[in-house]
């Protein structure tokens, strides 16, 4: 009955991550190299869970049974289920580092001393049969831990709390609810691995990690619906939202700028150059402004090539730094990109003042009012 019980636990949390890395890959944009890195990382992480729970199985259903291809098959599944082991572990740590640094040259750097960790972990298993290191199969094709099991479980012990360095080194430049979501699964996974290693026969990891992994997803999906899928800013949804959240914390003080930018120009752009062009420029202007901003700050796509940011506690030494590391940027852009378009913006900006704007409407049309005004004055300038 307890075997019965291991199988379908496994074969519920495949099916569930089958569904879900589908759900993931169906609803990825693709138009930035960023959000395509993140995917690529996820979704290994996805396929190697679904890898360990499907080895896993096989060695439940195979266990004790008699013949020949049993013994090949449960020795097959063992091997796999040992020498992908620390796969999952491994791609978290880069997803998570990703998460909250958001660097590709980092990423790089942890790939060459996880892959190498990874290749002699597969190597011992795949020589187990041989030695008997970290695992044994009986004459009456039974299972049991071999010699070298404890120092294999300690590694990978050592590698899942690892895990947590990304976390806690980022995060200072990640929002609390992705710090949290990621801490959701080095944190029950270590509680599940001891209590694996201490009692054979319980089956916690990997049905750990599917829950952490469809709680991921769902984080995913729900950060999706909020997102403009050009340029990887806040849609005008989501913006909508945000500044009523801010308006309602400016009634208890909580003071907030925002600032209302506009591609100059950008309607001879895409006449010129086309609308993949246009649509590459709408992706430098969202770059630009995110790094112009901190990291708590708010990006968003208000319509068209208009973009506005939320700087909740900026005062207006903050609004006029940001406006100007805007500019700075765009000065900078053409000659660091080699685009054939040269980026330019009017600015709008403003504190958010209860006496004034009586709503978040009124304090977008009050943002709209002082972009008009930069606009007209930058005409003006280049006459």
């Amino acid at each position: 009955m307890e075997t019965v019980l291991r199988i379908q636990i496994n074969l519920l949390c495949i099916i569930i991550l089958f569904v879900a890395a589908d759900s993931v890959r169906r609803g990825s944009p693709g138009h930035s190299n960023q959000r395509s890195l993140d995917l690529r990382l996820f979704l290994p992480f996805v396929y190697s869970t679904i890898v360990m729970l499907a080895t896993d199985l096989a060695t439940w259903l195979l266990d004790g049974v008699p013949g020949h291809a049993a013994r090949a098959g449960i020795y097959a599944a063992n091997m796999l289920y040992y020498a992908f082991h620390a796969a999952p572990t491994s791609l978290y740590i880069l997803y998570a580092d990703f998460q909250t640094n958001h660097s590709e040259a980092r990423i790089a750097r942890f790939m060459r001393p996880l892959a190498i960790a990874n290749g002699l972990l597969a190597l011992v298993a795949l020589s187990t049969p041989l030695t008997g290191l970290i695992f044994a199969i009986d004459g009456a094709n039974r299972y049991s831990r071999g010699p070298g099991f404890p120092a294999f479980a300690a590694f990978l012990f050592g590698l899942t709390i690892f895990s947590f360095v990304p976390v806690i080194m980022g995060k200072g430049k990640t929002s609390t609810r992705v710090s949290l979501t990621l801490l959701a699964f080095p944190l029950p996974m270590v509680v599940a691995a001891v209590a694996q290693a201490r009692f054979f026969g319980l089956v916690l990891i990997w049905p750990t990690a599917t829950i952490f992994l469809v709680a991921a997803v769902l984080n995913i999906q729900r950060q999706r619906s909020g997102i403009d899928h050009l340029t990887g800013t806040a849609n005008r949804r989501s913006l909508d939202e945000t500044l009523e959240n801010l308006v309602k914390g400016a009634m208890s003080g909580r003071c907030f700028g925002g600032i209302l930018v506009d591609i100059d120009d950008f309607k001879i752009i895409n006449d010129t150059y086309g609308h993949e062009v246009g649509d590459s420029a709408l992706e430098d202007a969202a770059a630009i402004l995110r790094s112009a901003v901190r990291q708590d700050d708010f990006v968003a796509r208000y319509g068209g090539d208009e973009f506005v940011l939320l700087l909740p506690g900026a005062g207006s030494q903050s609004l006029g730094e940001v406006s100007g590391r805007i500019n700075t940027l765009a000065a900078l852009h053409k000659a660091s990109t080699g685009r054939s378009f040269r980026l330019s913006f009017s600015i709008g900006s403003a504190l958010y003042d209860s006496a004034i704007d009586v709503d978040a409407g009124s304090f977008l049309s009050r943002l709209d009012s002082a972009m008009y005004v930069d606009k007209l004055a930058r005409k003006s300038a280049r006459r």
